[in-house]
């Protein structure tokens, strides 16, 4: 119980800074979606929500062509991952 307190008393004192941090991942997150090497008739690449097999969360990068649809996918990490190298990537 005593280590709960300490977490939320650890999380709450972030809390305000969670605006500005959220609109600097904003700008990494935009950014690393432009780099993202187009090939044939894609359009755009998207970051995708998925679970796996295992029951985790991943991160799946997937390619549109003009109409939305989905035409390639490619690297594919755990939510957690891309979330700290987000993180890092924006320090």
């Amino acid at each position: 119980m005593a280590n709960n307190f300490l977490i939320k008393s650890m999380v709450s004192g972030f809390l305000p800074m969670l605006p500005d941090a959220l609109k600097q991942l904003d700008s990494v997150i935009s950014k690393s979606l432009t780099e993202q090497p187009l090939q044939g008739a894609e359009a755009s690449a998207a970051f995708v929500l998925v679970s796996g097999k295992d029951g985790r969360a991943y991160i799946l990068t997937a390619f549109f062509d003009e109409e939305d649809k989905i035409v390639r996918t490619g690297e594919q990490q755990l939510a957690t991952e891309f979330l700290q190298q987000l993180i890092k990537n924006s320090i």
